[in-house]
């Protein structure tokens, strides 16, 4: 799974506008931003087996502190609590802590739908996944309704979005789709730390975009 994550971010900005889009980017993903990390410097592992399955040619051997179900309730937990501790003052911030510790979680909900038993629970003993992987054209249609149905929502919640805002993101989604594309359909990359890095550059680039898309312009001097 991956533009389908994004799905979950535009709509929890339309139900909960006090956080940014680009922290809902930063936390539907937080869990692949931190698996890039940990397999750069050999923490978890995965390794490159082209034909493995018909969406992509990643084996992911090794990766419980970011993969496994308990995992992700502890991160999920830890977003809760950082956001309640930094805005514990503002009206509102349980409910805002929530939506965000949700979009940590939804991470292993949805890469359950896609994923091949490769999920753990607690360890390795019990790895999960309905393998939707194997079905790529289903795998790729589930995606792209996520996504663009989170972005609806986010837009029917969103009447102050000006008509080019809304164009530039329907733009963005599409783009993005065509990294998904790419990566399922695509020659598999030369070797993991390439995957590591590149995705942890996609990952941010992807916030980093959201940030500039929301932005609002400077007032003018007086």
């Amino acid at each position: 799974m991956f533009v389908g994550h994004y799905g979950i971010a535009f709509a929890a900005r339309g139900a909960e506008k006090r956080i940014p889009l680009w922290a809902y980017f930063i936390a539907v993903q937080w869990v692949d931003i931190l698996w890039t990390v940990l397999v750069f410097f050999g923490v978890e592992q995965v390794h490159i087996q082209p034909g493995v399955n018909p969406s992509g040619p990643l084996v992911f051997d090794f990766y419980p502190y970011t993969h496994s179900l308990m995992a992700a309730f502890g991160w999920a937990a830890v977003a809760y609590g950082l956001y309640r501790f930094v805005f514990t003052r503002k009206q509102g911030s349980q409910l805002a802590a929530g939506i965000l510790a949700v979009c940590v979680a939804s991470h292993w909900f949805l890469d359950l739908l896609v994923h091949l038993p490769d999920l753990p629970i607690t360890d390795e003993h019990l790895k999960v996944g309905l393998g939707l992987w194997y079905h790529p054209m289903l795998e790729l249609a589930v995606e792209l309704i996520l996504l663009f149905a989170g972005l609806v929502y986010y837009l029917s919640r969103s009447r102050e979005v000006s008509k080019a805002r809304r164009v530039t993101l329907v733009i963005f989604c599409l783009i993005m789709t065509a990294f998904q594309l790419a990566g399922s359909f695509g020659p598999p990359p030369a070797s993991v730390k390439m995957v590591a890095v590149s995705g942890l550059v996609l990952y941010l680039l992807f916030a980093a975009i959201a940030w500039l898309i929301e932005r609002r312009p400077a007032p003018r001097s007086s």
